[in-house]
């Protein structure tokens, strides 16, 4: 497991040293990190961080940037990127990569720990698989957040049990850095862990007060009921990326692009039918797994599946999944690789999860160069299919892992009884 771990670490590293795979457009220093840096600035000089006029004003200012995308969470996170913001754009780009690297550690730190009790090479597997992925590379690219929130919502949830204070507070200040880890909050509320909850809502309210001398009340409150509501349609606060590109991983996008007329449709916006399908498939897959995990034991591979099912949901849910949100998977993908070596899984589905895993990882430039190439529109059946794959990977994984949240997975290994020799077992 050593030989394994060093590897793991190496490429890793030479995934992050190396050059991108797709050349970043021109004009473009900072990557999406810029548009942190510089809501950080308007909030610094009092303005609306969400206003994207006024932080592109910020970076052409300094002479950096002339477009930026919307700034786009809630103002916590500005007071994480504050302190990066005092340095030059440059500088501050290189600071918050080591930053998420060092937030990495955390997350592999926080999982193998918190998981010992599913499987001990479980951390291990975790390491291998983040350094395979391609979308763990590109979010250090790309001046992403996303590793720094696995890691707070993996810490929250492996001491909630002992510690659901300490946990609850983690998974707050998770929650206001993105909003996907709400979904968290709603598990522990379905499971009665009331504690947990309770500290996770009530840090996300201090945090957002804490705020207040950077981001006003007055803009906080137009976040909550202007901004944020409106996510829902595809309006990401005016960001122009088409729903339907290729590698958006939601299942609100597979709605979008199955109805979208193209001489008629917005193509930055659901339209009524496909917001109504993707709203009736999110209730259906709650619903699924309120079901599933009602009377669940409460042990920790159980616990783990169950996680790492609601890590799935937080990935096909939002309207925008692009390859950078796939880290979430992790902790799924690591699990169904364990349970399969220890028969929690049937057999059988290695090959299934197999291919699902080795899809996730695999580098989304050469999926597409493969459909536009190989495939073609002309195929459209074919076509959509490969441009899905990793949409379809994610549902594969969903299922192995909604199968062991259930607590079925013990039937497969039934446990010996007491004083059972290994010969006993094998007669």
């Amino acid at each position: 497991m050593g030989f394994v771990l060093i590897a793991a670490i190496l490429w890793h590293i030479l995934a992050i040293l190396a050059p991108p795979q797709q050349a970043p457009k021109a004009g473009s220093e900072g990557r999406d990190y810029a548009s942190y840096h510089y809501a950080a600035h308007a909030a610094q000089a009092g303005d609306n961080p969400w206003d994207l006029d006024r932080i592109e004003a910020a970076a052409r200012e300094e002479g950096t940037r002339t477009w930026l995308h919307p700034y786009l969470y809630p103002a916590p996170f500005l007071l994480l990127v504050w302190p990066f913001a005092q340095l030059s754009l440059g500088n501050a780009f290189l600071a918050w990569g080591l930053f998420q690297e060092l937030a990495l550690v955390a997350a592999a730190l926080a999982l193998a720990w918190g998981w010992r009790g599913v499987h001990g090479a479980v951390g291990v597997v975790f390491v291998a698989l983040a350094a395979l992925m391609y979308g763990v590379a590109y979010g250090v690219e790309l001046g992403q957040a996303n590793v720094l929130v696995l890691a707070l919502v993996l810490s929250g949830t492996t001491v909630s049990p002992e510690a659901p204070r300490w946990g609850g507070a983690a998974l707050g200040i998770a929650c206001m850095l993105k909003m996907s880890p709400a979904l968290v909050v709603l598990w522990w509320l379905w499971r009665g862990e009331w504690v947990a909850a309770r500290w996770a809502i009530g840090t996300g309210l201090l945090v957002c007060g804490l705020t207040l001398p950077l981001v006003g009340l007055e803009h906080q409150f137009a976040f909550f009921t202007e901004v944020l509501p409106r996510f829902g349609s595809g309006d990401y606060n005016g960001l122009s990326i088409k729903i339907e590109m290729f590698g958006n991983h939601s299942l609100a996008s597979v709605w979008h692009t199955v109805t979208l007329s193209k001489e008629t449709g917005d193509r930055t916006l659901l339209s009524p039918l496909s917001r109504a399908l993707s709203a009736a498939s999110m209730l259906t897959l709650f619903m699924v797994m309120a079901v599933a995990f009602r009377d669940a034991p409460a042990e920790p591979a159980v616990r783990a599946g169950q996680l790492s099912t609601v890590f799935i949901a937080m990935i096909l849910v939002p309207v925008y999944t692009y390859e950078h949100h796939l880290i979430f998977a992790l902790p799924a993908m690591a699990l169904c690789l364990v349970a399969i070596a220890e028969r929690q899984l049937p057999r059988w589905t290695a090959v299934p999860l197999g291919v699902a895993i080795a899809l996730l990882c695999y580098p989304l430039p050469d999926v597409k160069a493969f459909a536009d190439g190989v495939v073609t529109t002309a195929w459209p059946i074919a076509y959509a299919f490969v441009r899905e794959s990793k949409t379809l990977a994610l549902l594969a994984i969903g299922s192995a892992t909604l199968w062991i949240g259930r607590g079925q997975s013990s039937t497969i290994r039934p446990e010996a009884p007491a004083g059972t020799t290994l010969a006993d077992t094998q007669a």
